[in-house]
């Protein structure tokens, strides 16, 4: 089944999150994108869900 265009638009903010995560240093900022994150995930269908579970949230050194 295709998926809806807030389904594209929410995976999307979640690669954006992630990928600001790996290089942002500011406390303030790194927490509202891990707020933002878990909001967006939290939207996913159940079966989303799992797999985004398996993709770390990198921390400002990479790990």
């Amino acid at each position: 089944m295709p998926e809806s265009i807030e389904q594209y638009i929410r995976r999307k903010n979640i690669e954006r999150f992630r990928q600001c995560l790996k290089t942002t240093i500011d406390e303030a900022e790194r927490s509202a994108l891990l707020r933002l994150l878990a909001e967006e995930e939290s939207k996913l269908p159940v079966e989303e869900k799992s797999e985004t579970a398996r993709q770390p949230h990198a921390g400002p050194d990479g790990g």
